[in-house]
Protein backbone atom coordinates (compact mmCIF):
# COMPACT_ATOMS: atom_id res chain seq x y z
CA UNK A 1 0.00 0.00 0.00
CA UNK A 2 2.87 2.35 0.64
CA UNK A 3 3.89 1.96 -2.52
CA UNK A 4 0.62 2.78 -5.25
CA UNK A 5 0.59 6.31 -6.23
CA UNK A 6 -2.40 7.77 -8.22
CA UNK A 7 -3.39 11.36 -8.87
CA UNK A 8 -7.15 10.74 -8.28
CA UNK A 9 -7.02 8.60 -5.67
CA UNK A 10 -5.22 9.10 -1.95
CA UNK A 11 -5.04 6.21 0.60
CA UNK A 12 -4.89 6.61 3.89
CA UNK A 13 -4.32 3.90 7.13
CA UNK A 14 -4.60 4.07 11.24
CA UNK A 15 -4.22 1.06 14.07
CA UNK A 16 -7.12 1.12 15.85
CA UNK A 17 -5.57 1.39 19.15
CA UNK A 18 -3.32 4.65 18.38
CA UNK A 19 -6.26 6.55 19.80
CA UNK A 20 -6.26 4.85 23.15
CA UNK A 21 -2.39 4.73 23.52
CA UNK A 22 -2.85 8.62 22.93
CA UNK A 23 -5.28 9.27 25.33
CA UNK A 24 -3.30 6.80 27.76
CA UNK A 25 -0.32 8.93 27.82
CA UNK A 26 -2.44 12.48 28.41
CA UNK A 27 -4.39 10.70 31.59
CA UNK A 28 -1.74 9.19 33.29
CA UNK A 29 0.50 11.99 32.72
CA UNK A 30 -2.43 14.52 33.84
CA UNK A 31 -3.47 12.66 37.15
CA UNK A 32 -0.13 13.30 39.13
CA UNK A 33 -0.74 17.19 37.75
CA UNK A 34 -4.20 16.98 38.93
CA UNK A 35 -3.45 15.40 42.89
CA UNK A 36 -1.03 17.97 43.28
CA UNK A 37 -2.55 20.84 42.31
CA UNK A 38 -5.87 19.70 44.24
CA UNK A 39 -3.78 19.25 46.91
CA UNK A 40 -2.19 22.85 47.16
CA UNK A 41 -6.14 24.43 46.37
CA UNK A 42 -7.12 21.96 49.66
CA UNK A 43 -4.22 23.61 51.71
CA UNK A 44 -4.56 26.95 50.67
CA UNK A 45 -8.61 26.80 51.59
CA UNK A 46 -8.08 25.65 54.43
CA UNK A 47 -5.81 27.96 55.63
CA UNK A 48 -7.67 31.04 54.04
CA UNK A 49 -10.84 30.01 55.99
CA UNK A 50 -9.21 29.48 59.54
CA UNK A 51 -10.15 31.87 62.41
CA UNK A 52 -6.88 32.19 63.95
CA UNK A 53 -7.13 35.33 66.15
CA UNK A 54 -4.15 37.16 67.39
CA UNK A 55 -3.84 39.04 70.73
Amino acid sequence: MEGYSSLKLDATYANHLSLDEELDKNINGGIALFAIMFTIMLTYASVATMNIRYN
